[in-house]
């Protein structure tokens, strides 16, 4: 109001707007209140689902790996040279025994040559040292006759000696008695004497031609005197031998030597040669042409590397809560990040029989048939490892899943037209697909699109699947 006790004319606008604003109301809401009290329903949310299937399905452990060959051979020459020529390239199949690459010869031909000709030297020495070992057997058994002959002359000498010895002793007493003349006497004594010295003569002929054949030579050499003439000539040959029978040895160890020499020679110079000793597939060429090799294994010399990858391993690491769960024998699944869609099928053959302690993982090694050569060794693969009996799970597609931990989560399903969210258990996830131990009904429609915008009770209008109109002809 102002001074004069009248309103202001503002006022009075601001005033009538009010009271036209809450006349539209009226004559719009009392209408409603006189055909009775109504509320517009919510809009109802609208979802796709799918329906929960119950199956059974083995349990199976998932884990990552590579691809290794079933046998790899880094492939080295054993005798140093220059690589001659390498006759086979990387990803080459190749059959056991196949040349695979060769040294340069001359060297290993010539070393060849110069022992064959030492061989030849050595057996013509051994053949002169065996010579002279038989030709001093015969000269002792030569000497053997000799001696039992001397040994009868002796006994002769002696015989004739003795006999000479009485008839002049008997002459000289009857020389005494004045029987005989003094020249018979003398005959006689000249007789005896020539007698002694022959038979003296004798015994040292005997004495010089049984050097080293007597009975103390055959004890001194640590034998017994045999008692027949065989056995010792046998002592006899062996004692008098000595020397000419050690040069026979040392002629025979001398071509064995140059024997093994000469093998070796042989053998280096097929070393030379390099082969393949597996069926397999060249999986690197390491040398070339020209190239100088030491001979050695070591570090830098593997000339090429064969494989063999007609049957591979995966090779894997599990977990160590799910080693247990291994052993060998059961089955594998095998999925390469480069073949999504091709599936390989493999058996475990190794287990490693500790657990590595920086990473607690326990190393598998499952062997896969690998006929195409669709899996190359170092390739990254995932693994699924079946164990056990079949059991009882609910199947439901991933995206229905709202996850909470790795085991456990949620999942809205549509019962009587609402939506209700229940607590539910993962008993494995594979693919696409999640395996429930506990949650669902079997035939419950879980939501699989939509479940963002729903809450506890939600109404919701399942969208149909679209069907493909026919076709015209």
């Amino acid at each position: 109001m102002n001074g004069t006790g009248k309103f202001h004319p503002k006022i009075l606008l601001l005033l009538g707007g009010f009271i036209f604003f809450i006349s539209a109301v009226v004559w719009n809401v009392l209408p409603k209140f006189k055909n009775g009290l109504s509320i517009t329903p919510p809009k109802k949310i609208s979802v796709k689902v799918s329906s929960v299937k119950s199956v059974e399905v083995s349990p199976s452990i998932e884990a990552a790996g590579v691809i290794e060959p079933e046998e790899k051979i880094d492939l080295f020459f054993k005798v140093p040279g220059r690589i001659e020529k390498v006759f086979v390239e990387e990803g080459e199949r190749v059959s056991r025994g196949q040349k695979l690459a060769s040294l340069e010869k001359y060297s290993f031909e010539q070393e060849r040559k110069r022992q064959e000709a030492n061989l030849d030297s050595s057996i013509a020495q051994l053949k002169l040292s065996e010579e002279k070992f038989e030709k001093a057997r015969k000269q002792i058994q030569a000497k053997f006759i000799e001696i039992k002959k001397q040994n009868e002359l002796v006994s002769r000498y002696r015989e004739e000696y003795e006999k000479a010895k009485r008839t002049f002793e008997a002459k000289e007493a009857v020389f005494k008695e004045g029987a005989i003349s003094q020249e018979e006497l003398n005959a006689a004594r000249i007789e005896a004497i020539a007698r002694s010295t022959v038979y003296e003569n004798g015994k040292r002929d005997l004495d010089i031609i049984s050097l080293g054949m007597t009975d103390s030579d055959i004890k001194e050499s640590g034998h017994p005197v045999p008692k027949t003439d065989a056995a010792r000539l046998i002592i006899l040959k062996e004692i008098n031998t000595k020397i000419e029978k050690a040069e026979t040895e040392v002629a025979k160890a001398a071509v064995r030597s140059t024997e093994t020499l000469l093998n070796k020679a042989l053998q280096d110079l097929k070393e030379s040669d390099l082969y393949s000793p597996m069926d397999g597939t060249i999986m690197q060429k390491l040398k070339s042409r020209g190239d100088v090799l030491n001979g050695a294994s070591g570090q830098g010399q593997a000339v090429l590397v064969v494989a063999k990858i007609d049957n591979i391993f995966a090779v894997f690491n599990v977990n160590e809560k799910d080693s247990v769960r291994i052993k060998k024998g059961l089955n594998v699944d095998v999925i390469a990040d480069v073949l999504p869609d091709k599936l390989f099928k493999g058996e475990i053959v190794r287990v490693q029989p500790y657990i590595v302690e920086k990473t607690h993982t326990l190393q598998v090694s499952a062997k896969v048939s690998n006929k195409e050569i669709k899996l190359r060794p170092g390739m990254f693969i995932r693994t699924r490892t079946f164990e056990g009996d079949k059991i009882k799970v609910f199947e439901i597609p991933r995206i229905s899943f709202l996850e909470s931990s790795d085991k456990e989560g949620s999942i809205f399903v549509v019962r009587e037209g609402k939506a209700f969210k229940i607590q539910v258990k993962i008993k494995e996830t594979r693919g696409d697909s999640i395996y429930l131990s506990e949650g669902p009904n079997e035939n419950d429609q879980v939501v699989i699109e939509g479940n963002s915008r729903l809450k506890e009770g939600s109404e919701v209008e399942i969208e149909k699947e679209p069907t493909n109109p026919p076709q015209g002809g």
